[in-house]
């Protein structure tokens, strides 16, 4: 914990002290913790909780965001890719070949760029 003080004299004499202090990080320092509990007892161990229970929700939000890229981007990719190749399948089988093609192709075009921008960047971040 940081902390400044500035002595001041006045003309007349008197001096005056002012105090203040910082510190960085989730938790205050147990200087202040102690100080929060004499000012209202209790008010310590709540802060403690508070910053155990916020970091119990962090941990599982970010659980959740790396399960849903593991898991939820790849099967919505799939239905996608499914959709398009019975929806150009279909437009083929009544003569519309151009078009049932493009819809066929159009996925796996976006399938590779999402592979291929993927593994730029990957390769980005190792350097």
């Amino acid at each position: 914990m940081a902390e400044l003080r500035k002595i001041e004299a006045d003309s007349d004499g008197r001096k005056s002290i002012a105090v203040a202090s910082s510190y960085r990080g989730p938790l205050p320092p147990p200087e202040m913790l102690k100080a929060y509990n004499e000012c209202l007892p209790g008010s310590g161990e709540a802060i403690l909780k508070e910053f155990t229970k916020q970091g119990g929700h962090r941990r599982f939000v970010e659980k959740a965001i790396v399960l849903g890229k593991l898991y939820f981007s790849p099967s919505l990719g799939l239905v996608v890719i499914l959709v398009a190749f019975f929806i150009g399948f279909q437009l083929i089988s009544e003569g519309k070949d151009i078009q049932g093609f493009v819809v066929l192709l159009s996925p796996l075009a976006g399938l590779a760029a999402v592979f291929v921008i993927g593994k730029i960047s990957s390769n980005a971040k190792k350097d």
